[in-house]
């Protein structure tokens, strides 16, 4: 069993690989932007953290066990269903760069510790690669730190 989700470039972020499988669509906006995917027998929650409706986007993907999956299904209410998956987000986990027309076009396994420095940053550095003719969102990089550091 692996300790984080594999994801593939290229791949859509609701179903982030090959062998990954879309269980569950807790939230859309035109697509799913928070849900579980299933890989190996492991569940994932995955959510849009910044750049909702944009060419560019930023998700993570954080191993989600039974009863935090059962927390945001019985949750009503936006409050209680934030609170729920503020509680469900796990380390180590994925950030991945979403670019329309592209898929994932970078990630990058985060824990605890390198969430809001290192990792964050050799994320962006990889996504400076592909960015070419592409505007990245206002404020892109300091929601993924805003959302990370409340992980």
């Amino acid at each position: 069993m692996r300790p984080v989700i594999s994801v593939q470039r290229g791949a859509v972020p609701w179903q982030p690989a090959n062998d990954a499988e879309l269980v569950a669509t807790f939230n859309k906006f035109n697509v799913p932007t928070i849900g579980v995917v299933r890989q190996d027998g492991v569940e994932y929650l995955f959510r849009c953290v910044s750049g909702h409706g944009s060419v560019v986007t930023a998700w993570t993907y954080g191993r989600l066990d039974h009863d935090r999956r059962a927390a945001i299904e019985a949750a009503e209410g936006r409050e209680a269903i934030d609170a729920a998956l503020r509680s469900a987000a796990r380390f180590p986990a994925v950030l991945a760069i979403v670019a329309e027309g592209f898929g994932i076009v970078a990630s990058e396994t985060i824990t605890a510790s390198s969430a809001t420095s290192e990792a964050t940053e050799r994320l962006f550095r990889a996504f400076d690669e592909w960015r070419d003719g592409w505007r990245v969102p206002e404020g892109t990089r300091q929601d993924v730190e805003l959302a990370l550091a409340s992980t």
